[in-house]
């Protein structure tokens, strides 16, 4: 450990120097009504699945599953999201970023509805399961739409940061706060409605702003690969 940090001392790191436009052309990232109804629909979520992450474990627990059943439900809610990230591209190129995003929020809102109802653990685990894996394809609209409205004006890496900084900090960390004071107050069950009625209402902001755009802004809808730099460049 000594060595290496004597070796930290002689590592030199090269910046690329980047345009000093970057920071004003952020405000691109949310200069229409698409984009930002998008940002909100990221954040949302964000903040219902932070409510979920954390308290679906205890929901099991309290209709009496065991710890291997929660245990089991853990490992197949990642094991499936996995799967998913891989068939997350055909999603997108047959629905487009808009009908990807608005399906996830519908998926997640119909999910809570049943985990609110839900009396069995196995039911439960079921939609644990399935959440998992409208998450990495919700996750992965999100991901390659910052891709393809940041990459053009150069701000590729730095709108993906954006994207994690709302959806896990705003979005994740206030969902868990929120949830845990809903679940004090009004009880399990029904924080999964009010969360399910939420989304709704999201969802409906979300395609009204898609629709009164109308289509000036279609290419935003549909899935497109980031142009690469380097041919852009040769051309």
């Amino acid at each position: 450990m000594v060595i290496t940090i004597i070796f930290l001392f002689f590592v030199k790191i090269v910046y690329c120097d980047a345009p000093k436009e970057s920071l004003s052309a952020i405000k691109d990232l949310f200069n229409s009504r698409v984009k930002f109804a998008f940002w909100f629909a990221a954040i949302s979520l964000g903040i219902c699945d932070g409510f979920q992450s954390d308290f679906n474990a205890w929901f099991l627990d309290d209709l009496k599953a065991s710890s291997f059943e929660v245990g089991l439900a853990a490992s197949l809610h990642f094991i499936f999201s996995a799967l998913c990230f891989f068939i997350a591209n055909y999603a997108l190129e047959r629905l487009g970023y808009s009908v990807t995003i608005a399906a996830g929020l519908a998926l997640y809102s119909v999910l809570f509805v049943g985990f609110s109802f839900a009396q069995s653990a196995w039911v439960a685990i079921l939609f644990y399961v399935i959440i998992g894996g409208v998450f990495a394809v919700f996750w992965t609209a999100c991901v390659a739409y910052v891709g393809s409205i940041a990459s053009p004006i150069g701000l590729g890496a730095a709108a993906q940061g954006i994207l994690n900084g709302l959806f896990v900090g705003v979005g994740t960390g206030g969902g868990t706060m929120l949830g845990g004071l809903l679940i004090g107050s009004i009880g399990m069950r029904v924080t999964y409605r009010l969360f399910a009625a939420f989304l709704a209402l999201i969802i409906l902001l979300f395609l009204g702003c898609q629709w009164q755009q109308g289509g000036s802004d279609e290419s935003e809808a549909f899935y497109r690969a980031v142009p690469d730099e380097l041919d852009d460049a040769d051309e």
